[in-house]
């Protein structure tokens, strides 16, 4: 499975429906996407393996407008 690029202004989509990242590396979610990333909960991923190993952030991603 890959991942699903979704269509721009992201921000349009972001208020329409709920949108969530999960990375690795995601010091520059904010600045990759324009919106504002906030954390919901852990969840442990595979790096470089075929299992999870360590535990990465799950962000809800949201307009900066519409930031709870």
């Amino acid at each position: 499975m890959t991942c699903v690029s979704v269509e721009d202004p992201r921000s349009d989509v972001a208020r329409r429906r709920p949108v969530f990242a999960l990375m690795v590396h995601d010091e520059d979610l904010a600045a990759v996407t324009g919106l504002t990333p906030v954390p919901v909960g852990k969840i442990e991923v595979p790096w470089g393996q075929r299992y999870p190993q360590i535990n990465s952030t799950l962000y809800r991603l949201y307009p900066p407008d519409r930031v709870p």
